[in-house]
Formats: structure tokens, sequence, C-alpha cells
């Protein structure tokens, strides 16, 4: 699975408020405040193909305009040393299981520059909107935020196939892509892969969107279409999907758990009648085959093929 981004988490992240006439409010005010914190990480780290990086400073970091966290602490409970230690061991558990490699000026200044992705091909967001970045720089406040910009980059970018579908199969962990899909996207008549990129990148998505929602009755196959079909239109165009009259095409799958491969019904598809920038010529079209099985109390989708209609 490729590490794909980084969301970066700082003192800029935290919303440290306080009340000098009110004490104990200010109090349950900056832990709900990092508990907050600690759930909007838990949510990003649920992301296969990211992971959240902290500044090593993240209690001490101060600078002409700002506090330090301990400082603001310090200012609003008047040094309450059990207070300290209570808010800072909440702000340390909160951040356990990220990485904490670079200080909050070396992550300002990474995000910066790594615009859309740095020497290895990962990109950066920031955790929280105070962060002094360029407005190039995006900021999430959980997980459907860092998958939907992961979505945005893999549409414009990644010329080569193999990039784009092994960029593709970490953010659409919930497809399971054949080992040959890359050889049925040299397929495609009219023009060539990059030219589908946008369109093609939105109907995986769909169809990642929809896979924990499909029914596994097996009356259900045109209740399991039609959301497939809401679901594209929901996110801004319509891709038609069916089943395959005649000709049904059949992939062989290995999954964990199989003790060896199997040959599977893959008439479902997505029907692609335009590229990035035009619609397609009568008999051109791309189709996106894939197998609906069931697994495991759910629906797996089994993307078989992007590329010639069958």
């Amino acid at each position: 699975m490729d590490l794909l981004s980084r969301a970066c988490v700082s003192s800029f992240s935290l919303n440290i408020e306080f009340s000098p006439e009110d004490v104990a409010s200010s109090f349950d005010a900056i832990r709900a405040n990092i508990k907050v914190l600690e759930e909007t990480i838990s949510d990003l780290k649920s992301l296969s193909f990211s992971e959240v990086v902290t500044a090593a400073d993240i209690q001490d970091y101060s600078s002409d305009n700002e506090f330090s966290v301990r400082d603001k602490v310090d200012l609003a409970f008047g040094g309450d040393v059990s207070i300290m230690t209570v808010l800072m061991s909440d702000l340390d558990r909160s951040l356990q299981g990220t990485q904490s490699c670079y200080s909050t000026d070396e992550l300002v200044q990474i995000a910066n520059t790594a615009r859309p992705y740095d020497e290895n091909g990962i990109s950066y967001v920031v955790v929280g909107e105070k962060w002094p970045v360029s407005d190039e720089v995006i900021c999430v406040e959980g997980s459907d935020g860092l998958y939907a910009y992961n979505v945005e980059l893999l549409s414009s970018n990644f010329d080569s196939n193999s990039a784009y579908i092994s960029k593709a199969s970490s953010i659409f962990q919930r497809l399971i892509f054949h080992s040959d899909v890359l050889d049925t996207m040299e397929e495609i008549v009219h023009g060539k892969f990059s030219d589908y990129k946008g369109i093609i990148t939105h109907a995986l998505r769909v169809l990642n969107d929809v896979s924990l929602d499909l029914s596994i009755k097996p009356e259900d196959h045109e209740s399991n279409i039609n959301q497939i079909i809401t679901r594209s239109h929901k996110l801004g165009r319509t891709i038609q999907c069916s089943r395959q009259g005649s000709n049904k095409p059949h992939f062989d799958f290995q999954l964990d758990g199989w003790d060896a491969p199997e040959s599977v019904n893959c008439e479902f598809h997505q029907k692609i009648n335009s590229n990035d920038t035009e619609r397609l010529p009568r008999g051109k079209n791309v189709r996106i085959y894939f197998g609906l099985i069931n697994h495991e109390e759910r629906k797996l989708i089994l993307v078989a093929s992007i590329g010639k209609h069958f």
C-alpha cells in the first residue's frame, strides 16, 4: 500500500481559549478541544494511504504572534502544576500513533513547498485553519476531506498507467483490482488512458463509496446498480451502469482465503461514453467491468477491466 499523504498537526491545530474569570469552564473547554483533536487524528489514521505527522515541539512552539501551548495553559491557570500535568497528558495521549520527526517550522516549510507532492510523491495537508501557510495548502478536518483531496490529485496527475493504478489501489481501498487490469487499459481504442483520468477516477470513486452499502441479496442486483448511478449523480456527473446483455466477461480472481483462482462473472459495467474533453465516437466507448460477490456479509467489488467494450 503506497503512502500518499501526510496530515500535519501542530499547536496551530489546537484552539486554546481561556477566561480568567471562569477557570473551571476554561479547563473543560481546553480538554474538549484536545479531545476533538484526538478524534480527528483517529479518523485520519483510518485511511491506509496516509499518516499523521505531529510537530515535535507542539507543546513548546512559539512565535512573535503566538504563545506556546504551555505558556497559554500557564497564563490561564496561574502556573497550577497539576492542571498543566493533566492537560499535557491529555495532549500526549491524543497524539499516540503519530510521527513526530519535524518541528513546526519545518512542517510549515514542507507544506508550502511540497505542491502538490514532495520528491517522494507524498502530498501534505494541515489540520486546523490557523496555520501560517499559503492558500494553496489544503486544510482538512477529517478523513473525508483527505480522501476527497487525494481523489482530486489522482484525477489530474500520474500519466503513467502503472503509477495511476498503484495510487488508485491505495486510495480506493475497498476495491479489488484484477492483476491484469493494466493490460486492459492498453485496449482503449480512442486516445490513451490519460485522456480519461478524470472521468475514470470519478467512476472508481463511485464504486468505492457505495461498496459498503450494496445488498448481498441476489434479487437486489438492480437496486445495487441504481445505487451506483445515484452516487455518480451526487458526485457531479452521471455515469450509467448496467449488466452485460450477452457475451458476459469472466475473469479469474485469487482472493485471500481461496485455495485457487476462481472465475468471476464481471458483467456489471460503468459506461464511459466520453473522455475528459470530448464525447467518444460511436463504437469506441470505454467500459469499467466489475464483478460483485458476497464475502463476509458484504458485497465485494472486483474491478476486472478498464478499457474496451466487450
